[in-house]
């Protein structure tokens, strides 16, 4: 089989409200890129990856030209395992083999049904809004699970994190996230702040490397440490782990399904948990991290709620707590032409 159309599209769909990340500043609308492959009977998959300069290293402009100067050329004519072959030889930039990862799978094979229990994912903000919104999350959702955003300053962590807890109830599962703000003493009191309130681990409380450093800091951690970016790179995943991390962050939005299954199967090997972290996901980035893989912990897994009429998925329900993704290719889940409609701009070859 080989690629004989590709197609891409840019979207940006506002949040509900502003929303302020530890790294990336204050956004008010998400942009993604869609990415459509059409196989030489007609078939298509499709994918949905979010672009950010701060995550990603593209806008949606630049986007679309890495597709049509670097993506589109390795791809057409060729066949699907020759294609992500191609793909490797692009240094960086790993959000595009993300996009080309998902939509080969849909190519290939309809999804499976899959689901999990999630997260819901408190971003920074006053502390006492941030405990609104985890009641929120359990009236309007049914989630009882939070992972909270660090980096405010140690005392307004502090804060924000007893009023989460008190919001969340004794017994709801919890964790935190710095996205590496700290140094290490910093990063540490963080870590005495959320073992305080029982928190499972702290995600990157300051920026961890499979180094002596990081096993002497990490040595000293009074809650267990989950490490996220550096873990982007599959390569670095075992020295991290053996310089003691307690988690691992897999972002299948970040660096394509079949990556993120290969650093879950190393931490689980290697008998240390797995995260499913928040990309920036819409409603079908959803369902392609709920497929790739749901993790260990609560599945973070909902950041589309936050989205102000995103393109939706038929058939992608959330009740008590649980997200259901139906099974199916992304094409009969979801209107392309409704993507089309909405894109802010597109670019589409054939072979």
């Amino acid at each position: 089989m080989t690629l004989a159309r590709l197609r891409a599209w840019i979207t940006r769909t506002p949040f509900r409200t502003p929303v302020t990340w530890t790294a990336g500043g204050t956004e008010d609308a998400a942009v993604h890129l869609w990415l459509e492959l059409t196989g030489p009977d007609g078939v298509t998959g499709l994918s949905e990856t979010p672009v950010k300069p701060a995550w990603t290293g593209l806008d949606g402009a630049t986007a679309l030209a890495a597709v049509e100067h670097l993506v589109a050329q390795r791809l057409l004519g060729r066949v699907p395992a020759s294609a992500e072959a191609a793909l490797a030889d692009i240094r960086g930039l790993p959000v595009l083999r993300a996009a080309v990862g998902h939509a080969l799978a849909d190519l290939r094979a309809p999804g499976a049904a899959a689901a999990a229990q999630v997260a819901a994912v408190l971003t920074r903000a006053d502390p006492a809004a941030m405990a609104e919104a985890a009641a929120r999350a359990a009236t309007d959702h049914g989630i009882h699970a939070l992972k909270v955003k660090a980096g405010q300053g140690r005392d307004l962590d502090a804060r924000a994190l007893v009023l989460v807890r008190e919001a969340l109830g004794a017994d709801g599962p919890m964790s935190v996230d710095a996205n590496g703000a700290y140094d290490v003493e910093e990063g540490l009191a963080l870590c005495r702040a959320a073992a305080t309130v029982g928190a499972a681990f702290v995600e990157d409380p300051w920026p961890l490397a499979p180094d002596a450093a990081t096993e002497r800091a990490l040595s000293a951690a009074l809650c267990a440490v989950a490490v996220d970016r550096a873990a982007g790179d599959e390569t670095t995943v075992p020295g991290l782990i053996d310089r003691g991390v307690a988690w691992i962050a897999v972002k299948p939005n970040r660096i394509g399904p079949d990556a993120a299954r290969r650093i879950a199967a190393t931490a689980r090997a290697a008998g240390i948990g797995v995260v499913s972290g928040l990309f920036g996901e819409g409603p079908l980035g959803a369902v392609q991290q709920l497929r790739a893989d749901t993790g260990d912990a609560p599945c973070e897994a909902v950041h589309h709620l936050t989205l102000r009429d995103p393109v939706p998925v038929a058939g992608l329900t959330l009740a008590d707590g649980r997200l259901s993704a139906p099974p199916g290719r992304a094409s009969d889940l979801v209107s392309v032409a409704d993507v089309a409609d909405r894109a802010v701009g597109g670019w589409e070859a054939a072979a």
